[in-house]
């Protein structure tokens, strides 16, 4: 048998059916001797792990980008001489990325497109090959040139479960043990993975440098008595198959091919008729592309996608996604209504979270009457941890718990950062499948914070306040206008109902009457709107919080911009630290 050629034949397939008939070709299919169990503990019950992770193929799309970015970060920290899990290693992810690719404040809104480009592609790539069409299972693979792994290696970190592999690694975000197992779910033929990797000669032994590994990850249904699938990988002479060679030609040339450029190292993880959802079926640089940034607030490394399906005729078979935040820094001048995105910060449990809203304009361009699409950004409010999603709230949480802003739900955006929170924190907000918050107590502080801030928000309510006028405006002559003004202006209870409490003012926007904030980019004065005197200060309860408000000229964005971002830090005159909720 000869093992390179069943590895080319596989890994260039696209359909998982003919995955199986190639192994069946080879006696292997059938043949239990050649089948292993996930995690190496016959008998238990793996799918109970496997089986119970994202529900959304999207979500456990982005695991598997999320592992490029993590194994991209240990190669930059082994090759510097570092162990990962030693004292000299980066405290955090953002430390970590800005030390190792040389990104201000590890965030990509400043980096070049030619650096971005270049790190994608030697760190994280995924190309679409297979079906098209409607009811299509497409198959998606995704190449990364970081670590790789030897194939005795494989047990302990491809194919293991629950195992602490990451978890004494503080700069990444794997950290659960689940293997990216989410995926395989989606794989609507047996569960059919391909595992193909060969470690990075840099930091590799020097007798497996040239040498690959590669396996395949099957689903097994119940049988007799048996209740719940089972998943097994393919060994041949009880040990992983492994071949020696300098390269492999599997990375992307040019559309529509999808193979024929050297794959020198690294880890190559293809996953057949993959069922990725009616919506994101059409090219890769499209609606995938969409939802994989709202997913990738601001990514470890940024993802180069590949659309090699043959028959598309879009602009491009090829984009860079370099994460959500990039995006709205980019195009925030066409789709953000006036004064945002707006930052504010809370405390809850003494865990400091930091937050932005976006408010989305309803056209883009008001003469030719093109809408904004939210899509391509998202809305709602969306939690993030180390820039990857980790939960949301739908658009109804701005109708709930005395928020009114029903009418311009589709068009806001919050995005909650929770990277400060301790870890201890981290697991009692956040589900193991990164998809979903705990309803508990305290993710409903967090919310009645978030809720609060919207509520008092000055800049939300005249967003709202010049929407509906707007709406009214263009559905009204002149006469209906000033009528509607004038009951407006009579009845409080009516304005309050419309209009959410907000003061009328000139409903219809005739004059400007709100006046031009000047800000300074470093600010020259902070005030406060009711000053305490030395000898009357204000006193603040222990157990509660206090809310501190002042004037300034600072933009809206100064604490969390890229470049020279402010801080605060509230100091006690006591041996207490209160716990305080600034606001700016």
């Amino acid at each position: 048998m000869d093992i390179k050629e069943l590895c080319i034949d596989i890994a260039t397939t696209e359909n998982g059916n003919e995955v199986i008939n190639i192994l069946k070709k080879y006696n292997l299919w059938d043949n239990k001797n050649h089948w292993k169990f996930v995690g190496n503990q016959e008998g238990s019950n793996n799918h109970s792990i496997i089986g119970s992770q994202q529900s959304n193929p999207a979500n456990a799309l982005v695991e598997k980008l999320v592992n490029s970015g993590d194994s991209a970060l240990m190669l930059n920290c082994r090759e510097s001489g570092i162990d990962p899990k030693g004292i000299d290693a980066p405290d955090n992810l953002k430390a970590a990325v800005s030390n190792y690719f040389n990104i201000e404040d590890g965030r990509w809104i400043e980096a070049d497109t030619i650096k971005k480009n270049k790190l994608a592609e030697k760190y994280c790539n995924l190309v679409v090959t297979g079906e098209k069409g409607q009811g299509a299972n497409p198959t998606y693979t995704i190449i990364d040139s970081a670590e790789g792994q030897e194939p005795g290696d494989f047990q302990n970190t491809f194919l293991s479960l629950a195992q602490k592999n990451k978890c004494e690694i503080s700069f990444v975000q794997g950290k659960f043990g689940m293997g990216s197992y989410g995926a395989v779910n989606f794989c609507k033929v047996d569960g059919l993975q391909l595992i193909l990797s060969k470690r990075n000669p840099s930091i590799a032994d020097k007798k497996s440098r040239n040498v690959w590994g590669f396996t395949i990850i099957r689903k097994i249904e119940p049988t007799g008595q048996q209740q719940l699938p089972e998943w097994f990988y393919l060994v041949i002479d009880d040990e992983i198959p492994q071949f020696e060679a300098e390269h492999l030609d599997l990375m992307p040339s040019v559309y529509p091919n999808p193979y024929g450029l050297k794959f020198n190292h690294g880890s190559f993880v293809k996953l057949y008729n993959y069922d990725i959802g009616a919506s994101l079926r059409s090219n890769i640089t499209l609606d995938l592309y969409n939802k994989l940034n709202t997913l990738l607030v601001n990514p470890v490394v940024p993802v180069k996608l590949y659309e090699r399906r043959d028959g598309f005729n879009a602009h491009s078979n090829e984009s860079l996604l370099d994460g959500l935040e990039t995006r709205l820094e980019r195009d925030r001048s066409n789709i953000l209504a006036e004064g945002f995105p707006s930052e504010f910060f809370f405390n809850v449990d003494k865990q400091k979270i930091k937050a932005k809203i976006f408010a989305f304009k309803k056209y883009s361009n008001v003469e030719k009457k093109i809408l904004v699409d939210t899509k391509k950004y998202g809305n709602g409010v969306l939690f993030a941890v180390n820039g990857q999603s980790n939960g949301n709230l739908p658009t109804s949480f701005f109708s709930t718990g005395g928020l009114k802003y029903e009418g311009i739900s589709k068009n806001l955006l919050v995005i909650v950062d929770c990277s400060e929170i301790e870890p201890s924190y981290l697991y009692r907000l956040f589900q193991n499948n990164r998809e979903r918050i705990f309803d508990n107590a305290f993710s409903e502080k967090i919310k009645k914070e978030i809720a609060q801030e919207l509520s008092d928000h000055s800049g939300l309510k005249r967003f709202q306040n010049e929407w509906k006028g707007n709406e009214i405006k263009s559905q009204s002559d002149k006469n209906t206008k000033e009528l509607f003004n004038m009951l407006l202006k009579a009845n409080s209870a009516l304005a309050n109902l419309l209009l959410g409490g907000n003061r009328v003012g000139n409903l219809f926007g005739n004059e400007d009457v709100v006046p031009e904030f000047k800000s300074s980019y470093y600010p020259t004065f902070f005030k406060l709107e009711k000053p305490s005197s030395e000898s009357r200060p204000r006193e603040i309860e222990i157990s509660r919080q206090a809310k501190i408000n002042l004037t300034t000229d600072a933009p809206n964005d100064y604490f969390t911009r890229p470049m020279d971002p402010g801080s605060f830090k509230a100091v006690s005159y006591t041996h207490l630290t209160l716990p305080t909720t600034p606001y700016v």
